[in-house]
C-alpha cells in the first residue's frame, strides 16, 4: 500500500479510513508497521557521502562500495591511498553498528583474504566510533563489556567517547580535530520513525516514535496498532524497546494473536513482556 505523502493526514483514526491517491479505504482494524528511516541530524555532507543499511537498496549500495574498495586497493601502488581505501569507519555503537563492525571484520579475515591473496589485508582497518562511554548503551553492563571484548578480538578498533564532526567522502573529521583518511563511512548512529508518521496527529516520543499501549494499540484508538521500529513502548526496567527486527517480529506475532482475540470478542493481551534476552536492561 502506498500513501500519498502530500496528504496532511493520510489516516483518519476517528472515521477509520486510510487516504490513498485520490481514494480512501475503510478499515475495521489497522496495523501500521512502516518502520524507520535514517536520521542524519542535519549533516548534509554525511547524507551525500555516507553509507547506510536501512533497506535492501542502501544495503546493496554499501556492499557494492565495499567490494569496489577492495578491488581498487588491489591495483593501487600508493600505500597511503591504499590504506585509505582499506580503512572502514562505522559511526554508532548501537546494535546495528556493532553487528556491522563485526560482520565487516569477518568479511575481511575470512572472505577477502581468499579473494585477494596478493593484497596485504593487515593494512585493512575497521573503526567503530561511539560518542558515548559504552557500546549498546541501553543494555546491561555485562553485555556491553562482552560486546566490546568480542569486537576487539575481531580486531575492530573501537573508539568510545569519540564524536564524528564531518565527512567529505575522503576523510572523517572527529570532534577533537583529528582526521581519519577513508573513503568509507557507514552511518548507524541515528534513526527516526518513517516519514508517514510525521503528519499523524498522535502522541509521539523521541525520534518521532509513536507511543503505544502494552497491547500495541494507539491510546486513543484501540482498533489501530503500531509496531516495529516506529512503536515506542517501555520494558519492565523503564527502557524503550530497541529498534530491532527481533522485537518487531515478536510484536507482529503478538498483534496477530490479539487481532484473532478481538475478532472473537475477547480483550487483547499485553505484549509488554517479550523475551528478556531481546530487550535492554
Amino acid at each position: 500500500m502506498t500513501f500519498n505523502s502530500n496528504e496532511t493526514h493520510p489516516i483518519d483514526f476517528a472515521k477509520k479510513f486510510v487516504k490513498l491517491h485520490g481514494s480512501a479505504i475503510a478499515y475495521d482494524y489497522l496495523v501500521i508497521s512502516a518502520g524507520a528511516r535514517t536520521n542524519f541530524f542535519g549533516f548534509d555532507a554525511l547524507e551525500k557521502y555516507g553509507l547506510q543499511l536501512k533497506d535492501l537498496e542502501t544495503a546493496v549500495k554499501t556492499r557494492n562500495h565495499l567490494l569496489s574498495m577492495f578491488e581498487q586497493a588491489s591495483h593501487e601502488g600508493d600505500p597511503e591511498k591504499r590504506k585509505a581505501m582499506l580503512t572502514f569507519v562505522i559511526v554508532g555503537g548501537g546494535p546495528t553498528g556493532v553487528e556491522t563492525a563485526g560482520a565487516l571484520s569477518e568479511l575481511i579475515m575470512h572472505v577477502m583474504r581468499k579473494d585477494y591473496p596478493s593484497l596485504d589485508l593487515k593494512e585493512a582497518c575497521v573503526i567503530l566510533l561511539e560518542a558515548g562511554a559504552s557500546l549498546i548503551g541501553a543494555y546491561p553492563v555485562e553485555l556491553r563489556n562482552a560486546t566490546l571484548k568480542l569486537l576487539q578480538r575481531k580486531q575492530v578498533d573501537v573508539r568510545l567517547n569519540t564524536k564524528m564532526q564531518d565527512f567529505n567522502g575522503q576523510r572523517v573529521i572527529l570532534g577533537d580535530g583529528s582526521r581519519i583518511e577513508t573513503q568509507t563511512l557507514i552511518w548507524t548512529a541515528g534513526a527516526k520513525a518513517a516519514e508517514l508518521f510525521d503528519s499523524m496527529d498522535v502522541e509521539k516520543a523521541a525520534m518521532g516514535r509513536v507511543r503505544v499501549t502494552p497491547t500495541l494499540n494507539l491510546p486513543q484508538f484501540s482498533d489501530a496498532f503500531v509496531l516495529g521500529d516506529a512503536a515506542f513502548l517501555l520494558n519492565g526496567n523503564g527502557q524503550p524497546l530497541p529498534m530491532l527486527s527481533t522485537v518487531a517480529i515478536q510484536q507482529g506475532k503478538a498483534t496477530a494473536k490479539n487481532l484473532r482475540r478481538m475478532l472473537a470478542g475477547q480483550l487483547p493481551e499485553s505484549s509488554a513482556s517479550p523475551s528478556a534476552d531481546l530487550l535492554p536492561g
